[in-house]
């Protein structure tokens, strides 16, 4: 009797890997389409509602502009090849998984002519890095051979073999293997592709787009390493072409070139250093080390680096063990040169060895990775089990109630047939009830939810996920309120939900300092916003890959509430150069404006930033490049000298004020305690209807009652959600009519760009030349425009909430308002006249 046969490839297996296999099998976008549309109803007896999960303005721009590198997946498009048609993409983007290159909020309804720039840059990206390693190793060209993508998989695979048995064939391009497995109920062909094959070395190399290779290559090797086995293939060794390390923390980067290194090793993950941290000589050698796979490599007996002694990626295939430690430690006394070496092999060969190294220790910095076998048979099981069984809701809900240390020991279970799913479940809500309802016991033994990482950084489907697993009481909270891993129990939702839906609307308020610069007498204000993109290669030298760069700005400057300019500037991104983003800073400085206002401060601040280190790194090149050469000659035409453009940006941030702060959630203690500007807490309760605000009492036991929202920011609306993107409250103020001095166009009645990631994919065509300069000018520009403009006078309409919900009970607000004459000062509250006094502050 012939058995049935499934096709397993990596992007699949790895999903072994988030110990859930109710998931492993599912067509993602079908799943979620068959929740909504018929699971939803058959359990809950009630229809979905797609609002409840609509996360698309949960987001701040400021956010939303930056790309998640870890979702950068490996292509295979067929090497020097120029470009590739629209068709071709289709058939590119399912069998190499080209959806998942982009976070979920970039990837929502953009075009095919998007993705497919995208995906040019990718496929530049591979050929640079193969060209490296032919160099690296002095293979010949005719010693190259490369398996073509529009083959078929069974011609693929005969061509690599025979390719392989080729005496005259030093490196194979994009080759592919598969085996199968017939151990289990279900006969599983297990396919494996990657970049290269060594033939010389017995090595197989694959690529990452960023500057480590995370735990998922060692996770992917050992895929790789079991179908190569089963080939006969001869395995001594595996890396990873990476982007150069000490490059990437220098930022050293010339413009629109990536310079690689190969990687043996690599963290388990990595965050890179920001802000002051990241300008400290021993964080960039920390990162250095750590990133290039240095680290794990290294003998500390003899002070340098050993493949054959250290955890590299063929040792810990071999030990079938995963480097779980995520901290490194060197000391922080050593002496680095930043200056005058130019890559990281020239660093590590200067430094080799490493001053105040830990070592690993076997037992604790480790995890197991079982036999192959082991995870056939869980993609067998779950196969039949999850795909040729009826849905069932008790699975689904069992394994996402798996976060916990020791994950094996759902597998282990579920494997023996000994995992009843009702009865799991049931007791998990009973020691849920029992916590909440009778206080006994502890419901900290229970493990929490465990998203899979390939559906957790999608918003929308995460809180699918979990509006099916809770029902039709589910509520969208941000993870501020709750995060996903301290959801215990269905019980423990319903009871987070119940606490905050007992809680008040009230202000603390400290909204008032906040906002009290723009009460100033006769106070020049610059409201402005950003927009800004970014590619795979460095769009300036001196940036890193996927480093954001701003094109276009939006400027409101105001004096005492009344309107004196409106500028709106997008630069063209086919040609941007630093001298245009120059220009946007003069503009942005007003002439030395009192004070700058943005919503969320990190985006603009970071960007402003960024100009002002490549300003100071261009203008002292010794050698310039003609880029920096054309700058330095422009520069020194309109500056006096590089400290009158910097103190503009010094000038911006030291006097930007932050509408943000008035609803980002913090804790409120802590900010008093770092804020000169605070004061004495008083909280005013409110209820919304539609056109007003209504002041209502305080509860009595005001801390009991709002104990989920309590010290937790300056501003709770429970209308958000604890959300506090400027598009969210754009919709409470549209929700309940609210009768503002300033109102916008709803974000969703804009034309063409209704977001910032809208604005990026503009921004990001033009650069690669798939928008033409008319329709640039005369379709791309004026959206562009009004929606960067929007987005100002979004910030101006959430001042006027601040200062509608103030009125509603300070007396003396409008008193004060543009009167102010004093320039350091705070608001203290004084309940006897219910009035905002004006207190001086001493001189700094």
């Amino acid at each position: 009797m012939n058995k049935e046969k499934i096709e397993i490839n990596w992007s699949k297996f790895k999903r072994v890997f988030d110990y859930n296999p109710f998931f492993i099998h599912k067509d993602i976008e079908q799943t979620f389409f068959d929740i909504e549309n018929k699971y939803f109803d058959l359990k809950w007896n009630s229809k979905y509602d797609q609002v409840v999960n609509d996360t698309s303005d949960d987001v701040n721009d400021g956010e939303e502009k930056e790309i998640d590198f870890d979702l950068m997946q490996s292509l295979s498009i067929e090497p020097q090849k120029d470009s590739f048609s629209l068709v071709e993409l289709e058939e590119f983007k399912v069998s190499h998984d080209l959806d998942a290159l982009f976070d979920q909020k970039i990837n929502e309804n953009t075009s095919n002519k998007y993705i497919l720039v995208k995906a040019t840059s990718f496929d530049r990206y591979k050929n640079d890095a193969i060209k490296f390693y032919v160099e690296k190793y002095n293979i010949k060209p005719e010693e190259v051979k490369y398996i073509s993508i529009k083959e078929t998989k069974e011609l693929k695979e005969k061509i690599t073999l025979d390719l392989y048995n080729d005496p005259k064939v030093k490196l194979i391009i994009s080759p592919v293997f598969s085996f199968i497995d017939e151990s289990n109920e279900i006969d599983i062909e297990y396919k494996g592709s990657f970049l290269m094959y060594d033939k010389i070395n017995n090595k197989v190399i694959d690529l990452a787009y960023k500057h480590y290779a995370n735990q998922d290559y060692f996770y992917k090797f050992f895929y790789l390493n079991q179908i190569l086995k089963e080939n006969n293939i001869k395995v001594d060794d595996f890396s990873v072409i990476i982007v150069d390390p000490f490059i990437r923390a220098t930022k050293q980067f010339e413009s629109n070139k990536i310079p690689f290194y190969e990687a043996f090793s690599g963290p388990r993950s990595f965050s890179q250093p920001s802000g002051d941290k990241a300008k400290e000589i021993y964080s960039q050698a920390q990162s250095v080390y750590y990133t290039s796979g240095y680290y794990f490599l290294y003998d500390e007996a003899n002070k340098e680096a050993s493949k054959t002694r250290g955890w590299s990626f063929y040792n810990c295939i071999k030990n079938q063990k995963i480097i779980k430690r995520n901290n490194v430690a060197i000391s922080k006394n050593a002496s680095y040169d930043f200056v005058n070496l130019k890559n990281v092999n020239e660093f590590l060969n200067k430094y080799p060895e490493i001053h105040g190294y830990k070592t690993f220790d076997e037992s604790k910095d480790f995890e197991e990775i079982r036999d192959f076998g082991y995870y056939s048979r869980i993609i067998a099981k779950s196969y039949l089990e999850f795909e040729l069984q009826p849905w069932n809701y008790e699975a689904y809900k069992y394994f996402l109630y798996t976060e916990s240390k020791d994950k094996y020991r759902y597998y282990d279970l579920w494997l023996e047939g000994q995992t009843n799913y009702e009865t799991e479940n049931s007791l998990r809500e009973k020691v849920a009830k029992n916590f909440y309802d009778k206080k006994e016991g502890d419901i900290k033994t229970l493990s929490g939810i465990s998203i899979p990482s390939y559906l957790k950084k999608d918003k929308t489907k995460t809180s699918i996920l979990l509006n099916y697993l809770i029902g039709p009481e589910y509520k969208l909270f941000s993870g501020n309120y709750l995060k996903t891993a301290d959801l215990k129990s269905n019980t423990t939702f319903l009871h987070k939900k119940n606490e905050f839906d007992s809680a008040q609307n009230y202000f603390d308020v400290n909204i008032a300092n906040i906002v009290r610069q723009l009460h100033i007498k006769d106070a020049r204000i610059c409201w402005y916003d950003y927009e800004g993109f970014a590619d795979l290669y460095p769009i300036l030298e001196g940036w890193i890959p996927y480093g954001q760069v701003t094109n276009q700005v939006s400027i409101i400057v105001t004096q005492n509430g009344v309107e004196e300019r409106c500028l709106n500037i997008v630069k063209d991104t086919k040609n941007l150069t630093l001298m245009d983003i120059c220009e946007m800073i003069d503009e942005i400085y007003a002439d030395k404006a009192d004070y700058y206002v943005v919503y969320n401060k990190t985006y603009e601040n970071s960007r402003n930033e960024d100009v002002k280190q490549g300003v100071i790194k261009y203008m002292n090149q010794q050698n310039p490049s003609n880029e920096v050469k054309r700058f330095q000659e422009w520069f020194n035409n309109r500056y006096e000298s590089i400290y009158e453009f910097t103190q503009k940006i010094d000038h911006i941030k030291l006097h930007t004020v932050d509408l943000d702060d008035c609803f980002d959630y913090k804790n409120i203690n802590n900010w008093k305690k770092a804020s000169e500007e605070s004061s004495d807490s008083y909280y005013f309760a409110f209820e919304t209807t539609k056109g007003d605000i209504i002041p209502t009492k305080l509860a009595n036991d005001f801390e009991k009652v709002n104990k989920a929202t309590y010290n937790k920011s300056l501003s709770t609306i429970k209308y958000l959600n604890f959300f506090y993107s400027i598009k969210k409250i754009e919709k409470y103020i549209t929700h309940d009519e609210l009768p503002l001095k300033h109102l916008i166009t709803p974000y969703t009645e804009l034309e063409d760009v209704q977001k910032g990631t809208d604005a990026m994919e503009k921004a990001i065509q033009r650069y690669m030349g798939s928008i033409s300069d008319n329709v640039w000018e005369k379709q791309i520009v004026p959206n562009l425009k009004k929606y960067c403009e929007n987005d100002v006078r979004a910030m101006i309409m959430v001042y006027d909430l601040i200062m509608f919900m103030l009125r509603k009970f300070i007396k003396n607000i409008d008193e004060i308002e543009y009167k102010v004459e004093e320039r350091r000062f705070k608001y203290v509250y004084e309940p006897e006249t219910n009035e905002l006094k004006v207190v001086k502050l001493s001189n700094v």
